[in-house]
């Protein structure tokens, strides 16, 4: 895998995701990862998205993401993540 081309792909779907309404996220925190696989540039590159609490009051949601891919003598993995702040209301437990 080309790192920069999936790096740069990374960053911007973490982006995508964090341009999200808290309200969406809240249920996928603590869930199973969601997964992904794209092409780039004519290569198999696997993403995960996985959301957890950022703080021990729930004021921020965490989305961690990692891409992961073959290249010439190794597997490549890497790993970025974003910060959500989630508003007062929106994290209380029902």
């Amino acid at each position: 895998m080309n790192i920069a081309n999936a790096y740069a792909c990374l960053v911007h779907e973490l982006e995508v995701l964090r341009q999200y309404d808290p309200q969406d996220l809240i249920p996928l925190v603590g869930s199973a990862p969601l997964e992904q696989v794209l092409d780039i540039a004519g290569e198999r590159v696997e993403f995960s998205y996985s959301m957890s609490w950022a703080d021990r009051h729930r004021r921020a949601i965490r989305i961690t993401a990692q891409a992961r891919g073959p290249s010439t003598w190794r597997h490549e993995w890497f790993e970025e993540s974003a910060t959500v702040a989630v508003p007062p209301r929106a994290s209380e437990p029902p």
